[in-house]
């Protein structure tokens, strides 16, 4: 974990605000957490100081979750936030949309704290957090999708051998550092990699390339 970590949590429960605080102050280093009680409050405290890391409720009163990061991903002023949506809601379907409009990571509520800070290092190292939840929600959307025509299918650049093994391991959650250190290239060849097999696809973030991998058969979650 990188130090000087600036990370916002915002939710409308303070018991749940001051435990997660407690929590994360004994386990990271170097990380100042700032607190909200919903979406109206962030945005007015981000004007002075923005964060690296949002945790994000989705259900507050005056201005929700999901109004709050559609405010951010929009705006081209808060595009180095980062957003982690801590919730609830299981449906996957409603998961799976959350995570193609452009948030890092989704994590349930209920979920230990060692998930949490999983999805805080892999966002924070420049990754999107894909947790089982997430991929079973690829997965049902991918089974329903190969029930029908895929005419609908994005057909962009076909990938080369490389970006195919690189796409493997994306979808094995390998962060850049270490597909450099398994392929014995640099880091900046692997962000090369990355950024041409999002060009590629069509796809927007790491649950958009796993869903083209498994839809293309070039991996498989089995």
């Amino acid at each position: 974990m990188e130090t000087n970590l600036e990370l916002i949590i915002v939710d409308d429960h303070m018991l749940f605000r001051q435990g997660l605080i407690q929590l994360l102050n004994e386990r990271l280093e170097q990380v100042n957490i700032r607190e909200a009680s919903n979406g109206k409050e962030l945005l007015s405290m981000i004007r002075s100081q923005k964060p690296e890391i949002v945790l994000m409720d989705l259900e507050m009163p005056e201005m929700n979750g999901i109004e709050t990061s559609n405010a951010l991903l929009s705006d081209p002023a808060y595009k180095d936030i980062k957003i982690i949506v801590l919730s609830m809601h299981e449906n996957e379907k409603f998961v799976l949309e959350l995570i193609e409009s452009g948030i890092h990571g989704y994590v349930l509520k209920d979920a230990d704290i060692d998930e949490v800070i999983k999805a805080i290092d892999v966002v924070q190292s420049g990754q999107y957090y894909v947790s089982q939840h997430t991929l079973n929600a690829i997965r049902k959307d991918v089974n329903l999708s190969n029930q029908f025509d895929h005419t609908f299918e994005f057909e962009g650049e076909k990938l080369t051998e490389r970006e195919k093994e690189i796409l493997r391991l994306i979808c094995k959650e390998y962060t850049n550092k270490e597909m450099a250190d398994e392929l014995n290239l640099s880091v900046r060849t692997i962000d090369g990699h990355r950024n041409r097999i999002l060009k590629k696809t069509g796809m927007k973030n790491t649950a958009g390339l796993i869903k083209y991998a498994l839809q293309k058969g070039i991996y498989s979650l089995d």
